[in-house]
């Protein structure tokens, strides 16, 4: 609760609301003892919940009232959902399936009822992320796979284009380490700006992604972004990039002196 209380069974026109309810519906925010009309009648709000967001925003935007009230005004008597409070977390699943059981069995039918615990929802919701991360890995190796070859060709061609530097270099006194080590590091410094670029755009698309979600379907989903996860990437990004040029550059320490300079 944000605000007043839980509401009871003995209440008499009143209600609980959601945090959407209470401050995004009207324009006016509505508070504790404010009155709401429902079908023609007055309700009392008498609580107003916390917002929830996520997968339980759907409670953000709820009116709660009793069961009598709810025959009375709303002429309804069906029951879809009921919440029930464990007093032993351990017991959830055993209770789960007995009350799955227990109203199959009253309404002679195998799959009437569905009870779900909140470990359920969440093994639900980690085989779904699963399957995404799996997704997300394939994805992302064959997009440094395609990076790793764009960038070995990328410096093959800088390599010929420079291979009358390589010779000159070399007849000046350039060992073949030196030249190694020229390429290596031309290769990380462009690799760890890619890395850092992409980092920046991932983040920026996570958010937009984010923002996105939110306003489409009024589900807070937040972007979180860590620095460790970020630095991850930059690194292998440098790592990827050092790789695919390694190839490369070992091609251009090898070359004869002779023909690099001849080379044109």
């Amino acid at each position: 609760m944000s605000a007043g209380r839980d509401l009871r069974e003995n209440d008499k026109k009143a209600c609980e609301i959601g945090y959407s309810v209470a401050h995004d519906y009207f324009a006016d925010d509505i508070g504790v003892n404010d009155r709401l009309t429902i079908n023609g009648t007055k309700f009392r709000v008498v609580g107003i919940l916390e917002k929830q967001g996520g997968f339980r925003s759907e409670v953000d935007s709820t009116i709660y009232i009793t069961t009598r009230d709810a025959i009375s005004i709303l002429d309804n008597r069906d029951i879809s959902e009921i919440f029930v409070r464990v007093r032993d977390i351990d017991d959830a699943e055993r209770i789960a399936a007995e009350i799955e059981e227990r109203i199959n069995d009253n309404h002679k039918l195998d799959d009437f009822a569905y009870a779900m615990t909140m470990g359920s929802a969440i093994e639900q919701l980690e085989s779904v992320f699963g399957i995404m991360q799996v997704a997300l890995i394939a994805l992302s190796s064959i997009s440094l796979l395609v990076a790793a070859m764009v960038i070995m060709n990328t410096m093959l061609m800088a390599v010929m284009e420079r291979t009358h530097e390589i010779g000159v270099m070399k007849a000046i006194g350039a060992k073949n380490r030196n030249i190694l080590t020229l390429f290596l590091l031309e290769v990380g410094v462009i690799s760890l700006i890619g890395g850092i670029c992409g980092c920046v755009m991932g983040t920026v698309a996570a958010h937009a992604f984010s923002f996105g979600i939110q306003k489409a379907f009024d589900v807070e989903l937040i972007a979180i972004v860590k620095p460790e996860v970020l630095l991850a990437g930059v690194a292998v990004a440098v790592l990827v990039g050092v790789i695919s040029g390694l190839y490369p550059a070992l091609k251009a320490a090898r070359m004869s002196p002779v023909e690099a300079v001849r080379y044109e």
